[in-house]
């Protein structure tokens, strides 16, 4: 999504509830701590010491994080893994 329609999907969906937001927000923040920990305890992936399914389907939602204001500046274990990710051979850039 781009910033622009991030910001529109988010006053749609949260103005009806906004009090809804800081608690996905909050979940958000708690799967970063949960990948971030994985990724300190497992190395460079995911699961099985090598890219598997698990890092492809995960990738998307992550990267974009900080669209929805989960910024991941304290995360450098996260930052490393999407590095990897967009490393792979093949690898097709969700940013172009």
């Amino acid at each position: 999504l781009s910033r622009g329609l991030g910001d529109v999907y988010k006053r749609q969906v949260y103005d009806r509830r906004p009090e809804s937001f800081e608690g996905y927000l909050e979940d958000g923040r708690t799967a970063h701590n949960v990948l971030e920990r994985q990724l300190s305890k497992s190395g460079h992936w995911l699961a099985l010491g090598h890219a598997t399914l698990a890092d492809i389907a995960c990738y998307p939602y992550v990267k974009r994080a900080p669209e929805g204001d989960l910024p991941l500046d304290d995360y450098p274990a996260i930052r490393a893994w999407l590095s990897r990710c967009e490393a792979l051979p093949g690898w097709i850039s969700i940013d172009s």
